[in-house]
């Protein structure tokens, strides 16, 4: 999505250039109105231009820290996860030693919970 926005980001720019070129050429009148119309004229479809690609390059950037964030919990995450048994007879999860603060052990959960605590442990229950 970052590279689709910069291409678009790049399309807007050369429509700036070419807006701003056509009005070197041609001079405002000196009626302030007219002024007003000729340079909402001549730039109003690049401004309309660049509000999608505001949108694409704002969605990137927030998808970027948000990957980042999983990144870094994604040791945590795996650490205490991997450490936790599942007895498929009662349909629990448990830890038989401590493997991180805060997170039970020797204490039979529900799934939902077990996975609650792995996400916490990941941060991932702040995204």
């Amino acid at each position: 999505m970052s590279v689709l926005g910069s291409i678009l980001l790049l399309f807007v720019m050369v429509m700036f250039a070419l807006c701003s070129a056509a009005l070197a050429e041609n001079p405002l009148p000196g009626n302030p109105i007219r002024m007003m119309a000729s340079l909402l004229g001549f730039y109003l479809f690049p401004l309309l231009l660049s509000i999608p690609v505001a949108a694409i390059l704002t969605i990137a950037f927030q998808r970027a820290r948000r990957n980042g964030r999983v990144q870094a919990g994604r040791s945590r995450a795996r650490g205490v996860w991997s450490h936790g048994y599942y007895c498929h007879r009662c349909g629990v999860a448990y830890w038989p030693y401590p493997t991180a603060p805060g997170v039970p052990y020797r204490v039979a959960l529900a799934p939902s919970q077990f996975r609650w605590h792995v996400w916490n442990t990941g941060g991932y229950a702040k995204l």
